[in-house]
């Protein structure tokens, strides 16, 4: 259902973008997704929630990256993110869904990175 992506030991990221398909079951629901970044102990440092909710059997292309406007055009949607955070070993991208049922699923999950290793 969710996804999670955690910088590896010896390296840095920098995210420029996320892209990621949500596709919602047929549960009676209102979908909030989001893509956050935590500490790995939980502590949530970013946080983008897409600006447009989605209902029952909806496919939704959600892309995050700087500079984006809250629009949607048919089935994709565009979010702000962050600008050039680095982020250490040990920090987790991860997806946070308010209202996600069962048969909901994530798919297609792409990262724009930077990165860097660790000497």
């Amino acid at each position: 259902a969710e996804f999670t992506q955690t910088v590896p030991v010896g390296e840095q990221w920098i995210v420029r973008a996320v892209r990621a398909r949500f596709v919602a079951g047929a549960a009676a629901s209102t979908r909030e997704p989001a893509i956050v970044v935590d500490d790995g102990a939980g502590n949530v440092t970013v946080q983008s929630v897409a600006a447009f909710a989605i209902t029952a059997l909806q496919t939704r292309d959600l892309s995050y990256f700087h500079g984006a406007a809250n629009l949607q055009l048919g089935p994709v949607q565009s979010n702000p993110w962050m600008l050039d955070a680095v982020l250490p070993a040990g920090f987790i991208i991860r997806s946070i869904t308010q209202g996600i049922q069962p048969a909901d699923q994530w798919s297609a999950i792409t990262l724009l990175i930077e990165r860097f290793i660790a000497a």
